[in-house]
C-alpha cells in the first residue's frame, strides 16, 4: 500500500468551456486569516474558477473560543469585499443542528443553476482530511458525478497505519484533484486566536480591516481599548 494517495493536478477551466465552475469552501473561519482568502484568490487567479463560496458554519454547537455567527460572517464579509467572485453564503447559520456538507453542497448546485446551464461544482478539503475521506466509501460512491474534492497540501498524510482497500483509494483519487500553491501560506485559525489573546498582533495573518474590527467586537480576548496595527 502506497504511504501516499495519488492525486491528479487541479486542472484549470479552459476557454469555450460554457459550464459555471463553483467552489465550496466551507468552515468555522473563526476568525478568517490570509491562507483562507489565498486558497479562494488561487483558484480565481490560477484556476479560472467562477465562483468561490465561503460557507461559515453555525454555531449549533460552541466550543470554547468561538465568535459568534454575526461576528464570523461580518470579518468574512470584510475579508472579501471587492472581489464580486467570491461570495459568504448564510446557508447553514441560525440552525440547531450540524449541516451535512451534501446539503450545502446540492443548495449550492441548485442555486446556481439557475445562472447556468451547467455547474461543475467542488469543494475545498486540506489534506488532513484524506484518511477520514477513506472511510467515507458508501456515501462517496452515491455523489460521485455530483461534486469533486479540491484537496489543498498542508501536511501530506501517510496511510502506512490505515486499513484502506484499493477501490477505497481508487474513488477518492477519481473525486479529487490536488491544488498547487507557488507560496502555500502556513496560518490556522487557532494561531491567530492565540496571538490575539496574547495581544501579539504584529503582522497578524488576517486580512486588512479586520482587525479593527476584532477590537471593536472585543472579540478573542482583545478589548478596545488595545492599541492597533497597520493594515496587513
Amino acid at each position: 500500500m502506497s504511504h501516499e494517495l495519488p492525486l491528479r493536478p487541479l486542472p484549470e477551466k479552459q476557454e469555450g468551456d460554457k459550464s459555471l465552475w463553483v467552489a465550496h469552501f466551507g468552515g468555522s473561519f473563526n476568525p478568517v486569516h490570509v491562507g483562507h482568502i489565498a486558497i479562494g484568490r488561487n483558484l480565481l487567479d490560477e484556476y479560472s474558477f467562477d465562483r468561490v463560496v465561503y460557507v461559515p458554519a453555525s454555531s449549533h454547537n460552541p466550543k470554547p473560543g468561538l465568535a459568534s455567527e454575526a461576528a464570523r460572517l461580518s470579518l468574512l464579509q470584510m475579508a472579501i469585499e471587492g472581489e464580486p467572485r467570491f461570495e459568504a453564503s448564510e446557508y447553514e447559520m441560525g440552525k440547531d443542528s450540524w449541516t451535512e456538507p451534501f446539503e450545502t453542497l446540492m443548495h449550492l448546485k441548485d442555486r446556481y443553476t439557475e445562472e447556468a446551464e451547467s455547474v461543475r461544482l467542488f469543494t475545498v478539503r486540506g489534506d488532513d482530511y484524506l484518511p477520514q475521506m477513506m472511510t467515507w466509501t458508501d456515501e462517496l460512491a452515491e455523489h460521485e458525478g455530483l461534486y469533486e474534492f479540491i484537496i489543498v497540501p498542508r501536511i501530506r498524510p501517510s496511510f502506512q497505519d490505515i486499513s484502506v482497500s484499493p477501490e477505497q483509494m481508487d474513488l477518492v483519487s477519481r473525486m479529487s484533484y490536488l491544488m498547487e500553491f507557488q507560496d502555500p501560506v502556513d496560518v490556522s485559525s487557532t494561531l491567530v486566536r492565540e496571538r490575539l489573546q496574547r495581544g501579539v498582533i504584529h503582522d497578524l495573518p488576517i486580512p486588512a480591516g479586520t482587525l479593527d474590527q476584532i477590537r471593536r467586537q472585543e472579540l478573542y480576548g482583545m478589548g478596545s481599548g488595545l492599541p492597533g496595527a497597520a493594515s496587513i
